[in-house]
């Protein structure tokens, strides 16, 4: 049976970061991906001063830097579509840094290259169907129709708001009751111009939108409510006209030629599937996953 220090499930910024980092002190570690190609969905393209920080602090920061990140330097705020501040981060910020804006595939391939660099052994199209606690926990790999047994010293389930790695030895889950819906979509020919995050509130109708600028001309656009609003939910392809009116409702200029990226032009976009680009509201909540 192999053996490792640390058997993490999933791939993504958190598993790739503690990869990283255990590998290059000596652990022995395995990460666990189920996709073999990171697909586009609607969650943080964009990293606040601190994260950059420690990014830094991880060893991470080059990886995930002038290759795929574009920082924004100002924030520049607007209410019932005036703007009526702008400062910036730099000089500001406790840290002494900007936030970053990358596209969140590009990033999460850039971190598990680290982590395979600094000696972690990376699982691709992999899963992990069960796990064994105790004192000499393991784990059950399945891979192209083959099994293994995997034992590790620890088994870290970092697969994701919907993990199933939590849900293979009875873990509890408890979370916070949802309060806020985001919807999100990917962008191009948005017209505002980079290097700025943009915030457009509402505050009469307790609405916000949210504007990263990325390279090439695109952007991610997120639009947030509470669940007291009364909106409703925007999902599916149909739903972006809805998103669209929202978007410009919250005081998001109005740009016509603003269309969904195009999987042809420019990587997978937001949605369900690869290759689609559908707003998706999600709930905003936290977890503890307890046992």
């Amino acid at each position: 049976m192999a053996s490792y220090d640390i058997v993490a499930v999933g791939g993504g910024l958190a598993a790739s970061a503690l990869a990283k980092t255990m590998a290059a002190h000596g652990a022995r570690v395995l990460v666990v991906e189920r996709e073999r190609e990171f697909r586009d969905r609607v969650r943080g393209e964009a990293l606040a001063p601190w994260g950059v920080a420690e990014l830094d602090a991880l060893g991470l920061l080059d990886a995930v830097g002038p290759a795929i990140a574009d920082e924004l330097r100002t924030w520049r705020l607007f209410v019932g579509g005036t703007q009526v501040s702008e400062w910036p981060f730099e000089p500001t910020t406790l840290q002494r840094r900007n936030w970053l804006a990358f596209y969140h595939p590009a990033a999460q391939r850039a971190c598990l290259d680290a982590a395979e660099r600094a000696g972690a052994c990376v699982m691709r199209g992999a899963r992990v169907t069960a796990i064994r606690p105790g004192s000499s926990p393991s784990v059950v790999l399945e891979q192209d129709g083959r099994r293994e047994d995997v034992a590790a010293r620890l088994v870290v389930a970092a697969d994701g708001r919907g993990s199933a790695a939590r849900g293979l030895d009875g873990f509890e889950t408890r979370r916070d009751p949802e309060k806020l819906l985001f919807a999100g979509v990917y962008l191009e020919r948005v017209g505002l111009d980079p290097g700025h995050f943009y915030q457009f509130s509402d505050p009469f109708r307790g609405r916000i939108a949210y504007v990263f600028p990325q390279r090439d001309g695109r952007a991610r656009c997120y639009v947030g409510w509470n669940q007291a609003a009364d909106l409703p939910r925007l999902q599916g392809e149909a739903s972006f006209p809805a998103f669209r009116a929202q978007a410009e409702d919250t005081g998001v200029p109005p740009r016509r030629s603003a269309t969904r990226a195009s999987p042809a032009r420019s990587p997978p976009s937001t949605g369900r599937t690869p290759g689609s680009s559908i707003p998706t509201a999600t709930a905003s909540r936290s977890s503890a996953t307890r046992r």
